[in-house]
């Protein structure tokens, strides 16, 4: 038999320590989950939520607060068997409280952001305020659709950038340009605009208060809501992640999501 040559054998010695590494990692990272085992001593869960967001948080009467992410914390909370201890926040200072320790989890109305990645652990998704097209009789359902309409869009919007972009690769669009969301939708509604693209939120809010327009099955783009915990707490992310998949398995998270959009 051949023998191995020097490269061969370095490979293998360099595989070996990227796999004792990772075990490593891995390990510390579950047995030092202090943020986990301290939830679970003094059964209060400590989360930062910026109260000036409705639909998903508000102090509508000075003294308590209501919203979606402060149901989906209360939910969330019972389901870990512990008492929620809400952390109002402003919005620019979630991140830095749980890097400081100040909360111990984050329910915000938070997109998923790659940039945080090495920080935090994001849970699996709760609701997604991705792009969806609104039109009179629901014939349109996907942005290719959009060839040689009219299509209105909330100027400066993500829905905006998104067209312009769609407008480069199909043959025409005409493009209405309006100071919000909701007054493209209303220019659709009225005939103005044969479709108009805004995000989930707005679609749904509008929906509920409006009659007239129909909402695309699929949406054109994600926008992922999650809840974000340290890169040190993975006991918790699992446990906030088992909690999710049975409020969304028994009806509750949609529940939540309807009362308030």
């Amino acid at each position: 038999m051949r023998r191995p040559s020097w490269r061969r054998w370095l490979g293998s010695a360099l595989a070996l320590v990227l796999l004792a590494l990772l075990i490593e990692d891995v390990h510390h990272g579950v047995a030092y989950d202090d943020t986990y085992r301290a939830v679970q001593q003094s059964k209060i869960w400590r989360v930062g939520i910026d109260i000036s967001n409705p639909p998903f948080a508000s102090e509508p009467d000075g003294q308590t607060l209501a919203g979606l992410d402060i149901d989906l914390a209360h939910a969330l909370a019972d389901r870990l068997g512990v008492r929620l201890q809400v952390v109002a926040l402003g919005y620019d200072g979630l991140y830095d409280a749980l890097k400081i320790g100040s909360a111990d989890s984050l329910i915000s109305a938070l997109s998923v952001n790659p940039a945080y990645y090495g920080d935090v652990i994001y849970s699996s998704a709760y609701f997604d305020n991705g792009l969806v097209i609104a039109s009179r009789a629901g014939t349109v359902q996907q942005m290719a659709d959009l060839e040689g309409r009219r299509v209105a869009v909330e100027y400066g919007a993500a829905a905006d950038e998104l067209l312009r972009l769609w407008a480069r690769r199909l043959h025409h669009i005409d493009i209405l340009h309006y100071p919000t969301a909701a007054a493209a939708l209303d220019a659709a509604r009225s005939g103005q605009a044969d479709a108009a693209l805004v995000d989930m939120i707005t679609a749904r809010l509008y929906l509920r208060a409006t009659l007239g327009l129909t909402f695309s099955a699929q949406q054109t783009t994600a926008d992922p809501y999650a809840v974000a915990v340290r890169r040190d707490s993975p006991f918790l992310a699992a446990a906030i992640n088992a909690a999710l998949e049975t409020m969304r398995a028994d009806g509750s998270l949609e529940a939540i999501i309807r009362r308030w959009l």
